[in-house]
């Protein structure tokens, strides 16, 4: 079985029992009210869990619910991805920023008169 809902969604277990439902009622209805009891592939932890968290395996259920763990991990990477890039960008345009700067001041350097002293710098000597 793999659990499709629930705390340990995505999982392996084989059923060690199963708590509550009746055997006469509808798959359906005893699916929601049955606990069932498994124990677990990966670590061999015993857990409950709804009738309606675990499918059997090559079950369609089973499926969809691996290709909703397959888009979800690859969303993350998708977001993470994102993330760095605009990181990146913001790095960039912090960068540009910078040359911007210091473009300026050696434009500012440069720009020395005469007398050898900036535009900038120039000493009130009128008066």
């Amino acid at each position: 079985m793999r659990v499709v809902g629930g705390r340990h969604l995505g999982l392996k277990g084989k059923v060690v029992g199963k708590l509550g439902g009746k055997e006469e009622e509808e798959e359906e209805e005893r699916s929601r009210g049955l606990r069932v009891v498994l124990k677990l592939l990966s670590s061999g932890e015993e857990v409950t869990a709804g009738g309606d968290e675990v499918a059997e395996l090559g079950s369609l259920e089973e499926e969809m619910c691996l290709k909703k763990l397959e888009e979800l991990k690859n969303g993350d990477s998708k977001e993470k991805e994102k993330s760095r890039s605009s990181s990146r960008d913001d790095g960039d345009r912090r960068k540009d920023s910078r040359k911007e700067d210091n473009k300026r001041k050696r434009e500012e350097r440069r720009s020395v008169d005469e007398n050898g002293t900036s535009e900038k710098g120039k000493w009130n000597t009128q008066g």
